[in-house]
């Protein structure tokens, strides 16, 4: 068997994965195609999705390093890599705990470029001066380059104090209108973030920006592609599934399962897989919850917080097109939020309507997510809700439908009475959410001939066919389920099949939940 390369875990910087040896992933030609069709572009991801490694890839494409890439794409094309002057800025990794420690954080930087390059700044604090002095003194050789990467790390980190988040983006507003005032200087311009806050709050000044973000031109320029992962990785997945006990197919449709599912233009239906989970996943050998657990943005944490996170079903969550111009300080919404930092993805397009259709990408982010946010609409931590999921679990598998309502009982009984919705939506999203935590084939709003079943629960030895009421009683919903005949879909399966009717009742004590079962 050849030797592996090693893979680029938690690696960001290019030319350490090209001089060590490490696995890299050609996506050279699609930025010699944005180098080349225009000059001004943001793009924005989720987290560990490959922003920085693009930047630092771009930032050795235009100091001409060619012999870095003499073995990729762009390397063998007849690109001649004109050296530029580039400056390279990671907000992230300046001092933003205070508007005044960024002022002085991006000072400094521009100090320091100015001291590599021997220019000589004048006597005076104003940022604005100070850079346009930098820029023009560096353009008098060839024009150049602006790499940002993540441009809105100050206004995150900030979300819960609203008066310093806004005096971030007054900083980072009068930046980029300096940077718009000096075009003439500028050979190309690449934003990156998480977030897409609107042109009007952020980018104002600079307003020419070609935005990535769901645009087929970059759709697949970040994650990978099945057709990368096949030929990147072929030697690793039958590794894995050798470690696994499986076959080689079984592997490749586990990873694809667990990891693959981004789509990120309306244009394009062609899905990554998050390379984060995936380059872990193979390292270990073992397929587990890498990216979630890796880290929640605490912004996001706190705008679930604020807002109603019941009231959504997370599988097909619809919204217009415009919600992602919008995203601002003063109108953050949750599923945009959710959308914007890999959560949730686009699954369909209603181009009629201009509607977008999302839903979770894949199965690591269904069992993080609907595990976060099952805890959050309960009241409970994660870690009690995971036990009694694993209860739960063991109730369904032994028919045990009292049992398995008596443990829904203790999970919902922590639901306080003001953030009950009086809704069958919110107990349905609420108990799908469930499902997906039991790691189980579980379908909702099934059609039939004579209806639509509520839940559908299959496992290798049972099915369950579920019906939920609220404020009729559990009798009521068993009666639908019969005199509807929902079993009858399910009867060539030849598998038992209990019929559960559900009743949910608020009482002043929390959420009553009745049923009557047979099966």
């Amino acid at each position: 068997m050849p030797m592996l390369q090693q893979l680029p875990l938690g690696m960001s910087t290019f030319s350490d994965i090209i001089q060590k040896n490490y696995l890299y992933v050609d996506k050279t030609e699609h930025i010699h195609r944005l180098i080349t069709s225009s000059k001004y572009y943001f793009l924005s991801r989720p987290r560990r999705f490959g922003k920085s490694l693009m930047v630092s890839t771009l930032k050795e494409i235009f100091e001409g390093h060619h012999t870095l890439f003499k073995d990729l794409w762009i390397g063998q094309c007849g690109y001649e890599f004109p050296k530029h002057p580039v400056i390279n800025l990671d907000f992230g990794g300046i001092s933003h705990g205070t508007p005044e420690a960024f002022e002085e954080g991006l000072r400094f930087e521009i100090s320091s470029l100015a001291k590599k390059n021997a220019i000589q700044l004048p006597p005076t604090q104003v940022i604005s001066t100070l850079f346009k002095v930098l820029v023009t003194e560096l353009a008098q050789s060839n024009q150049a380059v602006l790499l940002v990467d993540e441009y809105d790390k100050p206004i995150l980190d900030h979300l819960h104090d609203p008066k310093t988040a806004e005096s971030m983006r007054t900083i980072l507003h009068g930046f980029f209108s300096t940077v718009k005032g000096l075009d003439a200087h500028w050979r190309f311009i690449f934003l990156t973030g998480v977030s897409k806050f609107s042109k009007t709050s952020v980018f104002s000044g600079l307003n020419n920006l070609t935005d990535l973000s769901e645009n087929s031109l970059a759709s697949t320029a970040l994650g990978y592609t099945q057709e990368e992962l096949t030929h990147y990785f072929q030697i690793y997945v039958q590794e894995l599934a050798t470690q696994l006990k499986v076959t080689d197919e079984q592997a490749w449709q586990t990873l694809k399962t667990w990891y693959n599912g981004y789509r990120f233009s309306p244009d394009s239906t062609e899905k990554v897989y998050n390379p984060f989970s995936i380059l872990h996943c193979l390292n270990q050998k073992k397929i587990s919850n890498y990216w979630f657990e890796s880290g929640t943005p605490s912004f996001l944490i706190k705008i679930a917080k604020q807002q109603d996170i019941g009231k959504f079903d997370y599988e097909d969550c619809q919204v217009s097109a415009s919600a992602f111009s919008t995203f601002d300080l003063d109108s953050i919404r949750l599923i945009p939020a959710f959308y914007q930092t890999g959560y949730l993805t686009l699954k369909e397009v209603d181009e009629q309507d201009n509607i977008y259709h999302l839903g979770f990408p894949n199965q690591e982010v269904r069992d993080s997510m609907s595990g976060y946010l099952a805890a959050n609409l309960v009241h409970a931590d994660k870690e009690d809700v995971d036990f009694s999921i694993g209860h739960i679990r063991k109730a369904l598998r032994a028919n045990n439908v009292e049992a398995f309502v008596e443990l829904l009982q203790s999970l919902f009984a922590n639901i306080p009475a003001r953030l009950h919705i009086p809704e069958e939506r919110y107990y349905h999203s609420l108990f799908q959410l469930i499902c997906n935590l039991l790691g189980v084939d579980a379908h909702s709003e099934i059609n039939t001939s004579k209806g639509v079943i509520d839940v559908v629960i299959e496992l290798p030895i049972r099915i369950f066919v579920i019906e939920i009421k609220l404020g009729h009683t559990a009798q009521i919903a068993f009666k639908q389920i019969r005199d509807k005949h929902y079993a009858d879909k399910y009867k060539l399966k030849q598998k038992p099949i209990t019929l559960v009717g559900l009743s949910f009742r608020r009482t002043t004590d929390g959420s009553k939940i009745e049923s009557v079962s047979q099966g």
